[in-house]
């Protein structure tokens, strides 16, 4: 989460307002690329500010339980591609 113009964006929501801002305000004349990610990152650091819910979400799930999968250990997260290691910008908070 991050704090602008008084209000709290999550990752999400801010990727969403920059891109539609871009959007509405590109020159029209112009060719153009925008990819937009809108599943914030997940850096893999211990920090306790790991996957947090949008707002707008937080009641869907609120009584509902998931529990973690069987293969929710170290062994099988080293065991992926080496494009997933730690090294990997998209873990960088």
């Amino acid at each position: 989460y991050d704090t602008r113009g008084g209000r709290l964006w999550h990752v999400t929501e801010k990727n969403e307002a920059d891109a539609l801002r871009f959007l509405e305000s590109r020159p029209r004349d112009k060719p153009f690329f925008a990819n937009v990610a809108f599943f914030a990152t997940h850096a893999v650091d211990g920090d306790k500010r790991q996957y947090l819910v949008q707002n707008k979400s937080r009641t869907l799930y609120e009584d509902d339980v998931i529990p973690d999968p069987p293969n929710n250990d170290l062994t099988s997260y080293h065991a992926l591609p080496e494009f997933f290691a730690d090294n990997n910008e998209g873990r960088t908070r």
